[in-house]
């Protein structure tokens, strides 16, 4: 799920990128997936939340702040709309799709990542981790 749409970053400013998500401080969350969505706009098929957690919410908030005091800039969104792409490019049908409900998946979210996405030889996009983030137990846990 995608916290900060960063595009493209100059390798120069990497660092600075990691340094802000090291200066994160959240606590693990659960996530529950429990839904499936279409995007017609760029023909996407996506899991995501009815509800997200507030968990999630925190840490986009705190990402994007810590981003700001950087001065690294991202992508704004109206809303956050957290979600999992399944297929890119779905051959979609015209008019409504009625989508079934999908059992629900409780996602422990102990971490959080900065990732790459570069172009692939075969016209794809391919993907990797620069760096992860652990999240801290929730208070609940510590004691």
């Amino acid at each position: 799920m995608t916290l900060a749409f960063l595009d493209e970053v100059d390798a120069a400013r990497l660092p600075a990128v990691a340094d802000a998500g090291r200066r994160v401080e959240a606590a693990a969350f659960d996530l529950v997936v429990d839904r499936f969505g279409v995007w017609r706009h760029n023909s996407l098929l996506w899991a995501g939340c009815a509800e997200p957690a507030d968990g999630l919410r925190l840490l986009a908030a705190k990402l994007r702040e810590r981003l700001l005091a950087a001065s690294i800039p991202f992508a704004e969104t109206p809303r956050f709309v957290p979600h999992i792409t399944l297929v890119r490019k779905a051959r979609l049908l015209h008019g409504e799709v009625e989508m079934p409900a999908p059992e629900p998946l409780a996602w422990p979210c102990s971490s959080f990542a900065l990732t790459h996405s570069r172009p692939a030889a075969n016209g794809r996009r391919e993907y990797g981790i620069v760096e992860s983030f652990p999240l801290s137990e929730p208070s609940a846990k510590r004691r």
